[in-house]
């Protein structure tokens, strides 16, 4: 007998982190559904509305909420020696984070002998195109790190290549204080098999869907996902929704903080040949 199922027929299902269970966050939790006829043998799943605020910081710490994670922690070699300095979480500019980094590197080496950082026009002139640039006090000198040589905050600074020592150094790149520009909607209950390999090292990721992060910061995130190319999540067997979690996180699973504020998520539910009974 031929399954069907229709995204018009289906019962919805609205999950809110206010239902979050104890000692849970609101970007990473599990609310519990219990024996509700409607979450019993569910085919598929389709989310239609998300809602949470972008509180997302271009330098966050990251999961776990640990200095060494994320993109907080600026690395760089001085007189040959390897040094690292941890920048606050935060949304910053690249004035502010040049401020934030010069006044951290220097409580880190001897004040008589300062490194200044900089953000010079390249060419000299140009209005757009700052670069940040790092100079030592002589005789000391200084080195940059790239991302892959261990330096999480290359990519915003514009780090490409690891560097030799010398009095200054200009990165290769433009900042990028832009922030993140597309999240994740994780959970291990509805992505299944569905999970998303990633590109690194094809690690999986219980991805429901991706989510533009279309709004300035502090501002509320409305997803809505088209009718007509919604998608729907199916199960290889019927499934009883008793619990679902739902996560916010990077492209590699990293989990998001959404500090005091909630999140909201309406799917549709699927069940073969109509719906449940009540």
């Amino acid at each position: 007998m031929a399954v069907e199922l229709s995204l018009s027929r289906g019962r919805l299902l609205r999950i809110s982190s206010e239902d979050k269970q104890p000692g849970e966050t609101n970007s990473d939790f599990t609310v519990r559904l219990g024996n509700t006829s409607y979450v019993q043998n569910v085919r598929g799943v389709a989310l239609k509305h998300l809602s949470f605020k972008h509180v997302f910081p271009n330098v966050f710490y990251g999961e776990g909420k640990q200095a060494g994670d994320g993109n907080s922690t600026f690395s760089f070699t001085y007189n040959g020696a390897p040094l690292s300095v941890v920048i606050e979480e935060g949304w910053y500019t690249a004035v502010d984070y040049r401020a934030e980094l010069e006044l951290k590197i220097n409580a880190l080496v001897a004040v008589l002998n300062p490194i200044t950082v900089t953000l010079p026009s390249v060419p000299l002139g140009a209005s757009l195109t700052r670069k940040f640039t790092f100079t030592a006090t002589a005789p000391d000198t200084i080195g940059l790190v790239n991302e892959a040589d261990g330096n999480a905050a290359a990519d915003i600074v514009g780090i490409r290549t690891t560097t030799g020592q010398a009095l200054t150094h200009t990165a290769s790149y433009l900042p990028d204080f832009g922030g993140l520009s597309t999240i994740y909607l994780c959970s291990g209950v509805l992505a299944g098999y569905n999970a998303s390999a990633s590109s690194n090292s094809g690690e999986q990721v219980p991805v429901v869907t991706p989510i533009p992060l279309d709004v300035d910061y502090g501002r509320e995130v409305r997803y809505s996902a088209p009718e007509a190319v919604q998608e729907i999540i199916m199960f290889r067997n019927d499934r009883n929704l008793n619990s679902v979690d739902l996560a916010l996180c990077t492209r590699t699973g990293t989990r998001l903080s959404l500090q005091q504020n909630n999140l909201t998520a309406t799917f549709r539910l699927l069940h073969a040949n109509g719906l449940p009974a009540d």
